[in-house]
C-alpha cells in the first residue's frame, strides 16, 4: 500500500511548475537522490600500461529522483601509486526516474602515469572520485561521490624493468 501512495505521491509532484518544486527539489535534495558507483561485477577498472596506456571504467548511475535527469559531464580523478589521472567523460545522457545507467568511460594515461604505475603494482589498490554534473527541468546540480576506495583494478601490460 506504502509504495502505491509514494507512486501516485510522485506522479502528482510531476505535474507541479517547475518554480515551485524547485523550493522542495534543492541542488543538494536532488544531489542525495542520486546513486554513483563503479559496476559491481567483472572489472570494473583496467589499467592497460602498454604502449598507448589506457583505462576504462565502467560506472553505474542510479536516479532515485521522481524525475528524469540528464546526465551533463564527468570528471573522474584515479589515484593509483603516486599517480593520478584526471578522466572525463562529456556525452549527455537522459537518465529516467528509477532506473539505472551503465557508463563507460576509456581515457589515455600518460606515459608517465604507465612507467609509475608498473613500479606500484604489488599494492593494487587505486581511488577514485567522481565529479557529476546534472540537469533536471527544476535545477542544475553537482554530485561528489568523494573517494571511492578498495578498488582492485585489473592491471595489463605491465612495463618491465622500469627504474
Amino acid at each position: 500500500m506504502e509504495s502505491i501512495l509514494t507512486s501516485w505521491l510522485w506522479k502528482l509532484l510531476a505535474w507541479l511548475p517547475g518554480f515551485l518544486l524547485g523550493l522542495v527539489f534543492t541542488p543538494s535534495r536532488y544531489a542525495k537522490l542520486i546513486k554513483i558507483d563503479l559496476r559491481p561485477r567483472h572489472d570494473p577498472v583496467t589499467l592497460n600500461f602498454g604502449e598507448i596506456p589506457y583505462v576504462t571504467i565502467y560506472l553505474q548511475v542510479t536516479n532515485r529522483s521522481p524525475f528524469t535527469v540528464e546526465l551533463d559531464r564527468l570528471h573522474l580523478e584515479l589515484t593509483y601509486g603516486s599517480g593520478l589521472a584526471n578522466l572525463y567523460y562529456l556525452e549527455r545522457t537522459k537518465i529516467k526516474s528509477g532506473s539505472t545507467t551503465d557508463f563507460f568511460v576509456r581515457n589515455e594515461l600518460s606515459d608517465a602515469f604507465a612507467v609509475n604505475g608498473s613500479k606500484h603494482i604489488e599494492n593494487n589498490r587505486c581511488t577514485l572520485d567522481v565529479k557529476a554534473e546534472f540537469n533536471s527541468r527544476i535545477s542544475s546540480f553537482g554530485v561528489r561521490t568523494g573517494q571511492l576506495e578498495g578498488i582492485n583494478p585489473r592491471v595489463v601490460n605491465v612495463r618491465k624493468n622500469v627504474s
